[in-house]
């Protein structure tokens, strides 16, 4: 699921933006030092009070679908590329969850499309 940790279904941490911003979203988790968030595009971020991490996206927002490796020791990231075909796992769903009505396969759907519910 993608979000925020203050909205998890709806909210978003964004990439690309200055340190302070990242580290407003660290500061009330003071006692960790990483924090991995969701969003359509991976990042890592370190601040004063630790890093901020995004792993990525496997759904229609990506460039290249990715998920993040850490090392829970060293709290060292790296990123992995995949490939995903996200219609032929809407479609491989769809063939599979039979005694889901329409709706709710319209709803796994677009949570795979689009990453959160629409």
């Amino acid at each position: 699921m993608y979000g925020s940790p203050y909205d998890p279904i709806n909210g978003l941490v964004k990439p690309n933006q200055p340190s302070s911003y990242y580290e407003s979203i660290l500061a009330p988790f003071k006692k960790y030092e990483m924090l991995v968030v969701g969003g359509y595009k991976r990042f890592i971020v370190e601040t004063m009070y630790g890093k901020v991490a995004c792993p990525g996206t496997c759904g229609v927002y990506a460039s290249q679908p990715s998920f993040a490796m850490i090392d829970t020791r060293s709290l060292d990231v790296s990123f992995e590329e995949f490939d995903f075909e996200s219609g032929k796992v809407g479609n491989d769903i769809k063939d599979r969850l039979t005694e889901l009505s329409e709706d709710e396969l319209d709803t796994i759907s677009g949570i795979l499309h689009h990453g959160r519910f629409i």
